[in-house]
């Protein structure tokens, strides 16, 4: 479990930090009291009555509060917001993992808590529902060391579901239309069979990281859109361990109701 902590944790202290540095640089400086200046002209006598002048309100309309500009595009301390993705790993590569030749989908239902905000930067921490993911891969056939066939596998579609429960979303231009942002998320997956290859594990952990945009509509709702690097692997868990890598692209839609 440690190659699948390390990450989470860095990215959560890297997160807090950048945090803290972006509320105090929006600290403002406390308000200067005014001066009133005394007028020139000669004060009249006590007795005398001062005339009193009433102005009329203007009719010109009156300005708005920076903060009404951007309440609908704001993240708060305690915003919550709900909705869905779906994304697609074209195909596996050699990173991390080392299985190549694999398709990898995932449909998310995804709800997500505002814990910390300034005035530039929301921090959530959001957690995944994964009802449906798919890797498919190729007919394959496997060869020991001295290069002997010892075992073929059909090529499939294998159904996998589970969560991912840890995650955390660091928005950036906050109260503007688009956020954009970084996360970071890790999980686990249930295989119908051993993947990504035999004698590997049914079981699985995941862990990605990436970039996007949220952009918001002029109602409570808001698209997302973005690009994660995804790792599935069972951490060493079953006889084989070779991961899988992937390349997702992907898209959604949140609503908010708070």
């Amino acid at each position: 479990m440690r190659l699948f902590l390390r990450p989470c944790l860095l990215l959560m202290m890297m997160t807090l930090l950048m945090i803290a540095t972006a509320s105090a640089q929006d600290t403002p400086a406390e308000a200067q009291p005014a001066v009133a200046l005394a007028a020139s002209a000669p004060q009249p006598p006590a007795s005398a009555a001062a005339p009193v002048t009433v102005e009329p309100p203007s009719s010109a309309a009156q300005p708005i509060p920076p903060a009404a500009h951007d309440a609908p595009f704001r993240l708060h301390r305690g915003s919550r917001e709900i909705g869905g993705w779906f994304a697609a790993g074209p195909n596996s590569f050699v990173g991390i993992g080392t299985v190549i030749n694999r398709r990898f989908y995932e449909l998310d239902a995804q709800f997500d808590y505002t814990i910390l905000a300034s005035r530039t930067v929301a921090l959530k921490w959001v957690t995944e529902a994964v009802p449906m993911a798919l890797l498919h891969e190729p007919n394959e056939w496997y060869f020991n060391p001295s290069h002997v066939f010892t075992y073929y596998r059909a090529g499939a579609t294998t159904y996998a579901a589970g969560l991912t429960p840890l995650g955390l979303q660091v928005n950036f231009r906050n109260g503007h239309r688009v956020h954009p942002f970084f996360d970071s998320h890790g999980g686990f997956l249930y295989f119908r069979r051993q993947e990504p290859v035999p004698y590997s594990s049914q079981f699985n952990f995941t862990f990605n990281f990436g970039t996007g945009f949220q952009i918001y509509t002029r109602g409570r709702g808001s698209l997302l859109t973005g690009y994660k690097y995804h790792h599935i692997s069972n951490d060493n868990t079953g006889r084989m361990n070779p991961g899988v890598d992937s390349h997702e692209f992907y898209m959604g839609y949140l609503w908010r109701w708070r």
